[in-house]
């Protein structure tokens, strides 16, 4: 079922390529041709926008997360006996790889004024500044250990923790460098991260492993990052800051799909709309593009994902 925040509120909405990180050939599953995005907010469009598919790739195993900075989009591939693992820097239109930084392992990525990090599942964050067309450069590697979530923009890096703490990092890293400011938000591990700039200064959005929230931190008080407000949200498996807009990607089926949150108010994001796309590992917007990856159906392979692209039509 629906929880309690979300029910009443949701309405049921309708139902290859060459890239440079290796795709297998052959039809790839249905996925939606047309998504319609539904109002959730107090103010209700006449007509509600919608996306249609583009583009649509499948990949070799292991894709595991993507971001977009800088007008390029960034992918996560974990190491595999059959995957190499590594950041991969695509052309958002082309879909075509324009650089890549292999056996890094990164399960998360996160993008930043000219660099790029990935956090791997064995603790591993790999740091790689992004060149001229899009090349990447492995600029060094840290052991961050046991890190559940990362985020990063022009001046630090945030990781999340297990035990629900965030730390704060200044760029550029330094070797054994301690963080520069922590601040504690539950008990149970940080599942996603998220930073924006505003007019209003800088803040750190934050979900909690299975909890119904979304959490927004002042990042520009004196005394170190404080937790501003708690909004009631569906748990969170991603979260992505493009702009005036911040996208979560619920975790599970159910209510699933995308949550797009106004960032007018930086301080105070609006839930303004849901896209139905319930499965989606992860998602990000550049643009008027929404780039999401999705899990094949059955007998596809071991971990094989598809990379979808929609443009707004409206």
């Amino acid at each position: 079922m629906p929880s309690g925040w979300l029910r009443g509120r949701l309405a049921a909405a309708a139902a290859g390529a060459l890239i440079g990180l290796s795709l297998a050939c052959g039809t790839a599953p249905e996925t939606p041709q047309l998504l319609c995005v539904e109002p959730l907010g107090s103010v209700r469009a006449e007509k509600p926008a919608t996306f249609r598919l583009s583009r649509r790739v499948r990949c070799e195993p292991g894709l595991a997360d993507l971001a977009c900075g800088q007008d390029l989009l960034f992918v996560a591939q974990e190491q595999a006996e059959d995957a190499p693992g590594g950041i991969f820097v695509l052309d958002p239109w082309q879909l075509s790889t324009l650089g890549q930084a292999p056996r890094t392992g990164a399960r998360l990525v996160t993008a930043a004024a000219s660099a790029v990090f990935g956090l791997s599942a064995g603790g591993g964050l790999a740091c790689c500044d992004v060149a001229e067309h899009g090349a990447l450069v492995l600029a060094g590697t840290t052991a961050v250990g046991s890190a559940t979530a990362l985020a990063a923009d022009e001046t630090d890096l945030v990781l999340g923790w297990p035990e629900g703490r965030v730390s704060v990092h200044s760029l550029p890293l330094g070797p054994g460098a301690p963080p520069r400011a922590a601040c504690c938000l539950g008990s149970a591990p940080v599942a996603a991260l998220a930073l924006c700039s505003g007019r209003t200064g800088r803040f750190l959005y934050a979900a909690l492993d299975g909890l119904e929230e979304l959490i927004v931190i002042e990042m520009d008080n004196p005394s170190g990052p404080a937790v501003l407000r708690r909004l009631d949200a569906p748990a969170a498996a991603r979260l992505s800051a493009s702009g005036e807009l911040l996208l979560l990607t619920a975790r599970g089926e159910d209510p699933g799909g995308l949550f797009l949150y106004d960032l007018l108010d930086p301080a105070a994001p609006r839930l303004d709309a849901r896209i139905p796309l319930p499965g989606c590992v992860a998602a990000a917007l550049l643009g008027r593009r929404l780039f999401a990856l999705m899990p094949e159906q059955e007998g596809s392979g071991p971990n094989r994902a598809l990379l979808a692209v929609w443009s707004r039509e409206s």
